[in-house]
């Protein structure tokens, strides 16, 4: 097996990298949709600037994003106040039931759409109040989804989202029931609403 992998889009070369860059570090949106199973989670958004740093606010929801996911993506501060798209990758978010102590600001709530329990884990379906990013790279990557009748992310309309999460196996999450998902801030995508392309260094010329 090759150490690095091409992804291509429509016959255009879109990133040559180890495959541990392209999940860490997607050149755009269409190959952070396309590395990764379940797909990434993806988002309209707004960063905000409050009094705990910058916050990534997504319809009802607001996650801060903390210094260290600041520091990794210097040009995240030329979209403050402008819109971007949220990438959540379903393994970086877990039932707060079993990470009581998270910070109460990197938490997002929703409904239970569909648990699926796989043995070492648990995939929960959950509904968020925020709008799905729509894109033609979305639409691109899911002409083929919800085939099989399973929920899939961005499938809900009207500002409401199905999220996908890889809980830990003793999560206790119901079809019907609220529940309260903890967001590794750390490891989040954030893209160009109109070019695709990922947020990570800043400006030349910028301080």
């Amino acid at each position: 097996m090759g150490d690095r992998v091409a992804v291509m889009r429509k016959g255009e070369l879109q990133q040559v990298a180890d495959p541990q860059e392209l999940y860490d570090r997607p050149v755009n949106l269409f190959v952070g949709g396309f590395i990764g199973s379940p797909a990434m989670n993806l988002v309209e958004a707004t960063l905000e600037r409050g009094a705990a740093g910058l916050t990534a606010v997504a319809g009802s929801e607001r996650i801060t994003l903390g210094d260290e996911t600041v520091s990794a993506r210097p040009g995240l501060k030329d979209y403050e106040g402008r819109a971007v798209i949220l990438g959540i990758r379903p393994e970086d978010l877990e039932d707060a039931a079993l990470e009581p102590d998270s910070p109460a600001d990197r938490v997002i709530t929703g409904e239970v759409e569909l648990t699926e329990a796989l043995g070492s884990e648990i995939m929960g379906h959950f509904t968020i109040e925020a709008t799905p990013a729509i894109t033609d790279e979305v639409l691109e990557l899911q002409k083929d989804a919800g085939a099989d009748g399973v929920v899939t992310p961005q499938q809900e309309e009207g500002g409401r989202t199905v999220m996908v999460g890889r809980f830990g196996a003793r999560s206790k999450a119901r079809k019907g029931e609220q529940i309260r998902v903890v967001v590794d801030t750390r490891a989040l995508h954030f893209f160009d609403p109109e070019t695709g392309l990922g947020i990570y260094d800043a400006t030349k010329g910028d301080a």
